[in-house]
């Protein structure tokens, strides 16, 4: 994981529905839960998304 090589912080995003977010870095998600977090992305949360 990425933690392995950085000091980034890592949170993996469970299910399709959006929930409170813990602090991190990075969030990583599968594409199949893209369309359940769209509010989430579209409310500017996500700083950069790749």
């Amino acid at each position: 994981m990425i933690e392995a090589f950085t000091s980034l912080r890592v949170h993996k995003i469970k299910g399709t529905r959006p929930y409170e977010l813990p602090p991190a870095d990075v969030y990583l998600y599968k594409y199949s839960q893209l369309l359940g977090w769209i509010d989430t992305f579209s409310d500017g949360f996500f700083k950069a998304v790749i």
